[in-house]
């Protein structure tokens, strides 16, 4: 029983750790996207969040995923050696994929494949594509070696000093595009160099450890991982580019900014989620924890249908408030794109049970599966019914992948979903969509008292803790 409590609290106390760094990083990523919008056309805001989404997956698929690697070993607390044999194999891989990368760049560049000089010149997208590459990589080092904590600190610190430079590239010297480029790119430099030189990671690399057995390893793990992160991102993008070619660049401007706003649910999903992955990798095969996972699982569900309502509720007054008017017809397309990334954040609690049964490829399969629905229903969808067809159609493949998922995993643990609940919150949310086209008063009234009526046992609990402290 003591046990029980001290991994809830374990948790507990990851989510806090993790849920403040996040609303810090939240609060500063959110002034960005009103920023973008006052000095961005729809055209360049459209290229710039298709090509933000697209980089990304550049450097999992050269850098194979190693970072993921590099978690699940680092997280079991293996001795000395064997971190620095983790981290320089996985180095070793980065690097390689760098060069590949490279030399492919060079070459598409050169032959002029592609033309993106209306809105960027290659040198800053070269460079912004290495720095997101090495940032992504720098993260998961810190969280791996040190702790949450420094994983939180530095992601807070990185996007501060982010927003600091846009402000000074883009509004001051209106270099736009190439400005918020810029601004990543040394904000992602200076992050390393202080974690390397100063805070000593570079100790860390001994090429004495280096490994073709090992790297093998590494990547009979992370590879599996590539295609389901392909296929995330296939949810993610792929809508996109096919806005782009039904309905053009300034259509997918205006999707783009629903899109960040929906996208709220996912980084406060996030929040939990990298607790959960801390805790369920490093306790897992401990004897009691699989079978408090499905609690887990419900108060999970309560609480992010919950946080979705609330963000539905409100979207007309944060559209209204802090968006150019060029990009008001964005609310109408945000409450499905929540509702899609709620799923999402279902999808990826039950992708941290394959990771720790070692079982990737299921994540992968699932994933496929939501993208054949994707492509079947978002080229059809969105010509039929533009805008509102590809939010359909990325709301159809996040449902798709979740109940793929909670279906199969019952091969290791059973999940379930509590079905008065969940015939509650389908007439919450009927209620709440219903009462934003008359007042956005009463739709934010209703979504709160559903929150606060859904979570009424916790919230009790959690006052009779503040006593305690102020007694």
């Amino acid at each position: 029983m003591i046990e029980e409590k001290v991994k809830q609290q374990s948790l507990k106390r990851n989510t806090l750790i993790y849920g403040l760094g996040n609303l810090s990083i939240f609060a500063i990523k959110f002034f960005l996207v009103p920023l973008y919008t006052f000095y961005l056309s729809e055209g360049d805001l459209g290229w710039f969040d298709v090509m933000a989404s697209t980089v990304p997956m550049i450097a999992v698929v050269l850098g194979g995923h190693t970072e993921l690697a590099l978690l699940r070993w680092m997280l079991e607390k293996p001795s000395l050696p064997i971190q620095k044999q983790v981290f320089t194999n996985s180095i070793f891989l980065n690097l390689i994929g760098i060069l590949v990368f490279s030399l492919s760049y060079y070459w598409i560049t050169d032959l002029q494949l592609f033309d993106f000089s209306e809105f960027t010149s290659p040198i800053y997208l070269y460079f912004y594509i290495l720095a997101v590459w090495f940032y992504t990589f720098l993260k998961q080092s810190v969280r791996s070696i040190y702790s949450a904590k420094m994983f939180v600190v530095t992601d807070v610190a990185f996007t501060l000093t982010f927003l600091l430079q846009v402000i000074c590239f883009v509004i001051i010297l209106g270099m736009q595009i190439n400005g918020i480029l810029l601004a990543f790119s040394l904000s992602s430099l200076l992050t390393g160099l202080y974690w390397m030189l100063f805070r000593k990671m570079v100790l860390y690399i001994d090429v004495r450890s280096l490994s073709f057995h090992f790297t093998k390893e590494l990547l009979r793990y992370s590879l599996p991982l590539v295609p389901n992160t392909f296929n995330l991102w296939s949810i993610n993008t792929i809508v996109k580019y096919i806005i782009l070619l039904l309905l053009g660049i300034v259509s997918n401007g205006i999707f783009a900014i629903a899109f960040k706003i929906g996208f709220v649910i996912q980084m406060l999903n996030s929040i939990f989620n990298y607790a959960w992955q801390d805790k369920a990798i490093s306790s897992y095969m401990k004897e009691g924890f699989k079978d408090q996972v499905n609690s887990i699982f419900q108060k999970y569900f309560v609480l992010f249908s919950c946080m979705t309502l609330c963000l539905i509720a409100g979207q007309s007054v944060i559209v209204d408030m802090f968006i150019d008017g060029n990009f008001h017809e964005a609310k109408n397309y945000i409450w499905l794109i929540a509702f899609g990334f709620f799923f999402t954040g279902l999808a990826n609690f039950i992708s941290v049970i394959y990771q720790c049964e070692k079982q990737t490829m299921q994540i992968t399969i699932s994933s496929v599966v939501a993208n054949v629905v994707l492509l079947l229903s978002a080229g059809f969808l969105t010509f039929r019914y533009a805008l509102y067809g590809a939010s359909i159609a990325f709301l159809l493949a996040n449902v798709t992948m979740f109940l793929y998922r909670l279906y199969h995993v019952k091969r290791f643990i059973r999940l379930s979903l509590n079905l008065t609940y969940l015939l509650a919150f389908l007439i919450a949310s009927t209620a709440v969509l219903l009462a934003t086209f008359y007042s956005v008063s009463l739709a934010i009234g209703l979504a709160f008292a559903f929150a606060i009526g859904s979570n009424y046992s916790e919230l009790k609990k959690l006052s009779i803790r503040f006593k305690k402290l102020f007694n």
